[in-house]
């Protein structure tokens, strides 16, 4: 058995410009979108897997807009993997052993 410990996502240097991007892109506002829903459904068929989102950080919170095999909803950024997705700078964040 292996114990590992997670460290909430640090906060990247452009937030400030990030956050205003994502205030006026709107996107927030697309959550439950019928057609970025059948998307989500369709990437997680094609990918064999469990689950699928679009998730967008705002502030303190993670917005799951569309989502197969998670509820839609706001859940915390300190717990999101997503968090660190945008902390990376990365175009690509992967997460082998999710």
């Amino acid at each position: 058995m292996s114990i590992t410990f997670y460290e909430p996502p640090p906060t990247p240097a452009d937030e400030e410009r990030r956050a205003r991007a994502v205030e006026e892109s709107r996107a927030i506002e697309a959550a439950g979108d019928p057609v970025l829903c059948d998307i989500v459904l369709e990437a997680r068929d094609r990918l064999h897997a469990d689950m699928s989102v679009v998730s967008i950080i705002q502030g303190d919170y993670q917005h799951l807009i569309a989502a197969s095999g998670l509820p839609l909803g706001i859940y915390s950024r300190r717990t999101s993997f997503c968090g660190h997705a945008v902390a990376s700078g990365e175009a690509l964040y992967c997460v082998p052993d999710l």
